[in-house]
């Protein structure tokens, strides 16, 4: 029994890669990477899916192991499972996992200590056809055989006893891999009757679709159907595949310094795939994720050659992969494409994705008969296709297509590079963008100049696109057209031709479009780059058009910098950032909107010094992907201003409706009747409760110390100093509310409102600011004369106007700051007379102390910018969200 289950271990534990042309090194065993697949009962399995790529969802998905439990528990009756799945999906490497997990004694729990058994059925057709034995002597004579196993003697009927007592499980693997149908049939009935004769041992299958359907198992209890791979299913390949590749490339390494160049790999793959949708596409398929991190690991190919990816997917899915595993075709790799290209080509040409098999026959039966195939096998050379590679497949009755649009594309590039194509071509097919994806497969394999010189005559968003795409990926392209394209690109985006700007603008955010990074959810993209300069150009010259004002603060123009086209646009407001997602949606009728906190924490940016504006929960907030950086910024801000450091959304003050004057006034009263230094009680709730309720309190104060004066027996003192404070207390209140000085902060609030909220013309004068410092200078007290001096001095020596306001204001927000500091003093009087009212005010305050100070950072930080001395790091990232209508 030892013998025989190492030699389980042997024959299983390595992760089979056989036909691979893009093979690394190393020998990576398949418990390193393997991936529990996704198993479910199949609705219906003579319309399963066939193909390659299908992400069809079933109903009752789980691990294969909880369909095996289901075999101890039956009391009648025998377990005969069905494995179906499309090329590549994983079927043989889970039987051998299967076998594995037993022969090491690591079966999971609840499942008996089951000898496994596993066989390709195309290595026993001859014994089957030739001899109906039964499975036991099939196995003994595979195990027996001393050329496979020299070292293995299995006692004779050994394997007859344990199947006999139920102690084996039996995987079964390639039933569509027997070529001929009828044989076929017959082998499925073989193991039909196998089932009865060793009814206490379960007994797994597997098969392509079209392979069972042509011979399915009549005493099947259950038909189950390999779901594909999901997004974790993915990640969780890529980081388990990339660790071992690493620990085997360092001897057997297994260190942290090994483990972290393993990380960095995955990621970098990760992050090259979601960039590319197209390959992105293909990781369901568990045989075409392997070879995407193979080229990524040993070729570095992803993304720029992925034309050399494709092109070795088609060879190893026709033929190579096949040849692997012992099977031998009648056209090689290299013969099947000579009909499936021009077949591609004739259906990019006809704008289909899908060909009746009558019309799809003419069009290969020529190429077909080129490289030999006889009449009678050009009639099956489609379902030859279909169930050894399913490149091709059969998507309804009579009705084919390609299991991808992408290996559609690819093909036909492939057959139009070995075509001699008339002048007048690539102007047809350059105007037409359901052949643009071709057009770039074609560039990455020859020539690309005719494609580059058409895109340059017509000269459209579009075209001129495909012309930057080229650039990327061209094989070679003549060198003055490079350079044409180039300049109209590059330096067109720094144009004070408005069109010529325009048209470069929309080319590189088109480019940006094409190339966000797909997020888990399948429906959802993100941006990786920061929204740049011109791009966000577009924007701002179209909302200014409409009398909209969306630059940064900081910005002296509304244009951007020269020769900052293609830097990110920094130093935007929260609802800027919006607003742009809001015009880009419009724009290009689908949904793009700010990430929220987790997405832009979990796709690191290409600027890690920045942050990105994250839209969650109703609010805006700023999303640094490092905390080092943002510590750096508060550090470089801290310099401006003492006043007690914010650098978070300051900006929030603008949806603010600001009682600027408000504000001063209340600050100034503190000033002008008590000093900052000795409020009382009296003073703050004067201040809290409006002052025409001042004379209530001292008429109050006026009775209650009557009655006391009268228990005292000093009725003259007691009146004496009831008719003073009343004196005081009316005193203040004309003081307060009837001072003209205070009226005309208040017939200034408007203006310093429109200034704070806008950021075209019409901002607060030089006159104007000289009245609010007359108005001041008329009432005394220390601090304020601090203050006051501060606004001369900025009024005296500045002599730029924006400048002149945003200092001025700074001095003011700081001191009305610093009063409300002193205003949220509570003494026990406080707290003894007015617990529920002034506690409400109190946090009423607290809340508007923070925007003032929010409004002091904005002043502060917008004027170092735009004295160059401090860096804006506010930029927007976008994210496309196709799971919602564009109404949403």
């Amino acid at each position: 029994m030892r013998a025989y289950l190492r030699h389980i271990i042997y024959d299983h534990r390595v992760f089979n890669i056989k036909g691979l042309r893009t093979r690394g090194t190393y020998t990576i065993e398949l418990e390193q990477v393997f991936v529990d697949l996704r198993i479910a009962p199949s609705t219906a399995p003579n319309q399963s899916q066939r193909d390659l790529l299908a992400v069809k969802e079933l109903q009752g998905s789980q691990p294969i192991w909880e369909f095996l439990r289901y075999g101890p528990t039956m009391v009648e009756g025998s377990l005969l499972l069905a494995i179906i799945g499309s090329p590549g999906c994983g079927k043989t490497t889970l039987l051998q996992h299967i076998a594995l997990m037993f022969a090491t004694g690591q079966r999971p729990r609840g499942l008996p200590k089951w000898v496994p058994i596993l066989l390709l059925l195309r290595q026993h057709v001859k014994t089957i056809l030739a001899d109906s034995p039964l499975l036991a002597e099939v196995v003994q004579q595979h195990f027996a055989n001393p050329k496979r196993y020299p070292d293995l003697v299995p006692p004779e009927k050994w394997f007859h006893r344990q199947l006999q007592a139920g102690q084996c499980l039996v995987l079964l693997d390639g039933l569509d891999e027997v070529a001929n149908a009828e044989e076929r049939k017959y082998i499925s009935a073989w193991i039909d009757e196998q089932v009865v004769n060793y009814p206490r041992c379960p007994i797994i299958v597997t098969s392509r679709p079209a392979g069972y359907q042509a011979a399915p198992l009549a005493r099947a209890t259950m038909v189950l159907e390999v779901q594909a791979f999901t997004p974790p299913q993915v990640r969780d390949f890529i980081d388990k595949w990339y660790l071992a590749t690493e620990i085997m490339s360092f001897g057997g390494k297994d260190d942290a310094g090994v483990r972290l160049q393993a990380k960095r790999e995955a990621e970098d793959l990760r992050q090259r795939l979601q960039t590319r949708p197209a390959l992105m596409i293909l990781t369901v398929n568990p045989l075409l994720l392997t070879m995407i991190a193979m080229v990524h690991r040993y070729r570095g190919q992803l993304p720029g050659k992925r034309v050399e990816l494709y092109a070795e997917i088609c060879d190893v899915l026709l033929g190579h992969w096949r040849e692997g595993k012992g099977i031998q075709d009648k056209l090689t790799a290299a013969q099947k494409r000579v009909a499936l290209q021009p077949l591609a080509a004739w259906m990019m040409e006809h704008s289909v994705r899908e060909i009746a098999v009558t019309t799809a026959m003419e069009v290969i039966r020529a190429p077909l008969q080129t490289v030999g195939l006889a009449a009678a096998d050009i009639e099956s050379f489609f379902q030859d296709i279909q169930a050894s590679s399913g490149l091709f497949s059969e998507r309804e009755m009579g009705v084919w297509s390609f299991a991808h649009l992408t290996f559609q594309e690819y093909l036909a590039a492939a057959h139009f590079k070995e075509q001699t194509l008339p002048n007048d071509w690539w102007s047809r097919k350059v105007a037409d963008s359901w052949w643009h994806e071709t057009l770039r497969l074609y560039a990455a394999q020859t020539d690309a100049t005719p494609i580059v010189s058409a895109c340059l005559h017509t000269q459209n968003i579009a075209t001129l696109t495909l012309a930057a795409d080229c650039l990327e990926e061209a094989l070679k392209l003549n060198a003055p057209v490079r350079q044409q394209v180039e300049e109209l690109l590059i330096t067109n985006l720094e144009s004070a031709n408005p069109e010529l700007f325009k048209l470069a603008a929309a080319v590189k955010l088109q480019q940006r479009l094409r190339n966000l990074r797909r997020l888990d959810d399948e429906t959802t993209e993100i941006d990786i780059d920061f929204i740049s300069c011109a791009e966000y150009q577009l924007f701002l010259d179209e909302m200014r058009a409409q009398e909209k004002f969306y630059q940064p603060d900081h910005w002296s123009d509304y244009r951007f910098v020269k020769g900052s086209a293609t830097q990110p646009v920094v130093g935007v407001r929260s609802e800027d950032a919006a607003a742009f997602c809001k015009w880009l949606r419009e724009r290009e009728k689908v949904k793009y909107r700010l990430p929220k906190f987790e997405e832009a924490q979990s796709n690191v940016p290409n600027q890690l010094q920045l942050a990105t504006w994250y839209y969650e929960n109703s609010v805006y907030d700023l999303n640094w992907f490092s905390e080092e950086d943002k510590k750096n910024i508060e550090q470089k801000s801290a310099k401006f201003s003492e006043m007690p450091i914010f650098i978070g959304d300051y900006q929030k003050h603008i949806n603010v409706e600001t009682n600027f004057s408000e504000d001063l006034k209340r600050t100034m009263i503190f000033d002008y009747v008590f000093g900052l230094k000795n409020l009382n009680w009296l003073e703050r709730h004067t201040t809290d409760f409006n002052f025409k309720w001042v004379w209530v309190y001292a008429l109050i104060i006026c009775i209650l110390l009557l009655g006391w004066t009268i228990l005292l027996k000093s009725l003259l003192y007691g009146l004496l100093g009831s008719i003073s404070i009343g004196i005081v207390a009316i005193w203040l209140y004309h003081r307060a509310n009837k001072q003209p000085q205070f009226q005309e902060i208040l017939s200034l609030d408007l203006k310093i409102a429109k200034y704070i909220l806008e950021r075209d013309t019409n901002l607060l004068g030089r006159e104007n600011m000289q009245n609010i410092l007359e108005t001041i200078k008329k009432i005394s007290g220390k601090p304020l004369k601090v203050l006051i001096n501060d606004l001369s001095k900025i009024l005296d020596e500045i002599t730029d106007p924006k400048l002149t306001q945003r200092k001025f204001f700074e001095q003011i927000t700081k001191y009305i700051y610093r009063g409300y500091d002193q205003n949220l003093q509570l003494s026990w009087w406080d707290k003894l007379l007015y617990p529920g009212r002034i506690s409400k005010r109190i946090e009423e305050r607290r809340q508007r102390k923070q925007m003032i100070l929010q409004l002091h950072w904005w002043l502060v930080i917008t004027t170092a910018r735009q004295a160059g001395q401090l860096p804006a790091w506010e930029g927007i990232r976008i994210v496309r969200d196709r799971g919602h209508e564009e109404g949403d």
